[in-house]
């Protein structure tokens, strides 16, 4: 197990990568690779939160900032400033920029979800974005002797290095008729691979199988877990989801719409979680922000009376500087009662008309 410095939002990263290099005043054509400085950024990149790339937890914060969660990418118009700054490509790199968590804490769960690793020492890389490939070699330099760690197991290293391995592959992918099914077919082997050696590793770990397939009605995405020794934290479930996502020609404007199932067929100790449960949304994101609706209903056989079935349906809205997990306005139909959420993710009230979440509340 190796202790690795929480990441927050305000930490910077940096590093090095490689970039095309064209001759200013024409066209950018790719064929001259130029070193290239990975402008320092904090993890919470307005434009990545805008996006909804960016993971943070709401309520489990350090000195009032919160933490980054797995998967998390600081997102597109990182600034790129090549070895000869005199670049065609210098207009164009932003607009397709990352900045990716490859390492998370399994079993250290922040808000639900596995913690961030990413550090100078131990050194922890992130993903950042290059040509012809993307490449780990980008550092936070920000978290150096903070004295909040993380454990990161050898299954959790060895599961980043594959997936990492994979995610670089796949960059190499760049156009072409077979171009996104090759990128499937990557991303299915890679990721099945990363998680069966990590179950061997440590049979906490669940086996997951996930296949994203195009059909003529949208991307679908079938996803397995299954053999968790701890399935009360990762149960035995399947997922199906069909998406259509569509963006503008910058990459920067994204619309998705989703309708999923998932079937969690055994949750170990906890029988209550056991169910199905469907769900449809739609959002719209941007580097300024995005707005989001939706709805879910879901059953639970093994759940106490009252909690057998749920609904519930709401939107919410964000800005660059707002994580559209906990940003906004947020009222859900839940159980025939009405639940408002302050934009801090925090119920302030139950029942009733939008408050503001400073008033006090009124006793009914």
């Amino acid at each position: 197990m190796v202790a690795v410095p929480i990441t927050v939002t305000t930490d910077c990263s940096i590093g090095v990568t490689i970039h095309w290099w064209s001759p200013p005043f024409l066209p950018p054509i790719p064929g001259v690779m130029c070193p290239a400085f990975e402008v320092p950024v904090p993890h919470a990149w307005p434009p990545g939160i805008g996006m909804g790339k960016v993971k943070l937890t709401k309520s489990v914060l350090h000195n009032g900032d919160r933490i980054v969660q797995a998967k998390s990418d600081c997102g597109p118009l990182i600034p790129q400033v090549t070895a000869n700054p005199i670049n065609a490509w210098l207009p164009v790199l932003p607009l397709k920029s990352t900045r990716a968590v490859t390492v998370s804490a399994f079993a250290v769960r922040m808000d639900g979800e596995p913690t961030a690793c990413s550090s100078t020492w131990p050194p922890m890389p992130l993903l950042a974005c290059g040509d012809p490939v993307s490449s780990p070699t980008t550092l936070n330099v920000a978290n150096v002797g903070r004295s909040v760690t993380v454990g990161a197991s050898a299954a959790d290293i060895v599961g980043g290095l594959i997936t990492t391995a994979g995610a670089i592959l796949e960059s190499l992918i760049t156009g072409g008729k077979y171009a996104e099914l090759a990128k499937n077919v990557l991303g299915f082997a890679f990721g099945t691979t990363a998680s069966q050696i990590q179950h061997m590793m440590d049979s906490r770990y669940p086996m997951k199988y996930k296949l994203d397939v195009e059909t003529p009605y949208g991307d679908l995405s079938v996803e397995v877990q299954e053999g968790s020794t701890d399935k009360a934290n990762n149960p035995d479930q399947i997922s199906v989801a069909l998406s259509n996502t569509a963006k503008d020609s910058t990459g920067l404007v994204e619309r998705k719409q989703e309708a999923k199932v998932t079937v969690v067929a055994d949750a170990g100790s906890r029988p209550e979680k056991e169910g199905v449960k469907f769900s449809c949304e739609d959002s719209t994101s941007s580097v300024a922000g995005g707005t989001k609706v939706g709805g879910s209903a879901e059953y639970h056989p093994h759940a106490a009376e009252g909690e057998k079935f749920k609904a519930e349906a709401g939107g919410s809205a964000w800005g660059p500087a707002g994580d559209p997990n906990s940003q906004g306005v947020e009222v859900n139909q839940k159980d025939g009662v009405k639940h408002t959420s302050s934009k801090d993710g925090a119920e302030f009230k139950k029942g009733g008309p939008l408050v503001d979440p400073k008033a006090p509340e009124q006793k009914p």
